[in-house]
């Protein structure tokens, strides 16, 4: 009509076969162009996923036809970096002679100190000369030049197992008085008791635990005076130096030197890291169950300690929790029954059994492990967000404080008509 040309739409009404299968072959291709995004993202690393997420947002308009094939161009750019000549085999034997030559240390001519080969350094356990040495200088009967009192010594110690120990779990009790009544300095150094002596004259009304008798303000200072000149002789990386720098910090907390505090902190993470402490690979296999062990408890215990000073002082802490690779310390039963006793308390001569309990240390550590990593993932979100702070992820973040806390076990709740144990006030 009128020499217009008609034209009639087969299948604009949808009801015919070959319309459909037409609309079903594009869903098709749409939802398979989809799944290869999602999947790019699941499987991606946290670079890969910034740069598809990138090209998400700049191409708004662009097919996910056209963004699929960007996607997989990325994956084969990223695969073709790699020797296309190697076989899988060769390929396996390469990455085992890497791993190894990783993990080899020497040591330097001039100073002593470990070296490390390639860029994923410093992640293997050497001996240092302090593991086996037993020096005339600081050998002697009481592991410090500051007192000969051993009634003093043996008080502190009490002190210091008794009110710091169990919070702040930095080596096991075991494997330390091992160490320092069979003179291994393996697990004990003159480094260490000082710092557990500076730390422990907190504790204590004696005069003996003063550096001037007449003034309580300086509770532990000749003590912690040995302790930084031992550390200045011999900085060497080794696991009871770890564990001083750790005391030492807390020690320093404890008398308002939050900044050295810190600095002692961030050295005691920064040790443990070039000890290679946090992954399993670093273990030697001429390492006894009592070193590993003994290096699985003390690194948790610096980890804990490092992430509630970021807390407290409002920093990062050097390690991020996504960089661990060691699993928690064992929870045996006959040591989490080892009895906790109030030493100090006044009128307390040990004898009376009701105030003694189960010290249950190592649930101390396991929980409060966990609650730390919780910690580390919310100051990171706080100190070094990736994208902008919303309420759904606040509300994330508390669910699974709230998570940790349900699921605490009945020995480290307060209890209401029972006695709780002062670490477990200071883990509420």
């Amino acid at each position: 009509m009128y020499s217009t040309q008609c034209y009639y739409d087969l299948d604009s009404d949808h009801r015919r076969k070959g319309a459909l299968k037409r609309d079903i072959a594009q869903l098709k291709e749409e939802l398979g162009a989809q799944a290869t995004i999602l999947d790019a993202l699941k499987r991606a690393g946290d670079a890969d996923i910034d740069d598809i997420v990138n090209l998400l947002r700049t191409n708004p308009d662009e097919s996910y036809e056209s963004i699929a094939e960007s996607v997989q161009r990325m994956t084969l750019n990223a695969k073709q970096k790699q020797p296309n000549n190697v076989s899988p085999a060769a390929a396996s034997g390469l990455e085992g002679e890497l791993a190894k030559l990783a993990a080899e240390t020497a040591m330097t001519k001039n100073t002593g100190d470990p070296r490390h080969y390639g860029h994923t350094s410093n992640l293997a356990f050497y001996r240092t000369s302090a593991d086996t040495c037993d020096s005339a200088g600081d050998q002697i009967e009481t592991w410090t030049t500051v007192t000969s009192d051993m009634s003093l010594i043996q008080h502190l110690l009490d002190l210091y197992f008794t009110w710091s120990h169990p919070w702040y779990l930095l080596f096991s009790e075991e494997v330390f008085y091992h160490g320092f009544q069979d003179r291994k300095r393996r697990y004990c150094t003159p480094l260490l008791v000082n710092a557990i002596l500076a730390l422990a004259c907190n504790f204590s009304n004696r005069p003996e635990a003063r550096a001037d008798p007449n003034d309580p303000a300086t509770r532990g200072n000749h003590f912690f005076a040995e302790a930084k000149r031992l550390l200045y002789e011999d900085d060497r990386s080794s696991l009871p130096t770890v564990q001083a720098l750790g005391l030492m910090s807390l020690r320093a907390a404890m008398n308002n030197y939050d900044s050295p505090g810190g600095q002692y902190a961030s050295q005691m993470m920064g040790m443990a890291i070039q000890l290679g402490l946090h992954m399993q690979s670093a273990v030697d296999s001429n390492m006894t169950a009592t070193e590993i062990e003994a290096r699985r408890v003390t690194f948790w215990g610096i980890y804990i300690l490092e992430t509630f000073w970021a807390v407290c002082v409002g920093r990062l802490s050097t390690l991020p929790g996504a960089a661990i690779r060691l699993e928690r310390p064992k929870i045996v039963p006959y040591m989490e029954d080892t009895p906790w006793k109030p030493h100090g308390m006044p009128n307390y001569d040990g004898s009376n059994p009701s105030l003694q309990q189960a010290s249950h240390k190592y649930s101390m550590l396991v929980q409060s492990s966990l609650l730390a990593e919780i910690l580390d993932e919310i100051t990171r979100m706080f100190y070094a967000p990736r994208d902008r702070i919303t309420s759904r992820r606040l509300q994330h973040h508390h669910a699974k404080l709230q998570g940790w806390y349900d699921n605490l076990p009945y020995t480290l709740r307060i209890k209401e008509h029972e006695p709780t144990l002062p670490q477990v006030f200071c883990l509420q």
